[in-house]
């Protein structure tokens, strides 16, 4: 992550990962949904930020 800790709205993650706003904020919430199945154990790394977005953490909380 460029900004460990940061809140990334759905949006800047639509700018930054398919480079235009592509299908809605959904499109992110089912990526997410499939990167935290993968994560197993270690989802805790993508936190969901109600009404925000998504934060990146590198400590179990």
């Amino acid at each position: 992550s460029q900004r460990p800790g940061s809140v990334v709205t759905r949006d800047e993650l639509l700018r930054e990962v398919w480079k235009q706003p592509f299908g809605g904020s959904n499109v992110v919430d089912v990526v997410v949904r499939g990167l935290r199945r993968k994560l197993g154990g270690n989802a805790w790394v993508i936190r969901t930020v109600k009404g925000h977005g998504y934060q990146y953490n590198d400590t179990e909380s």
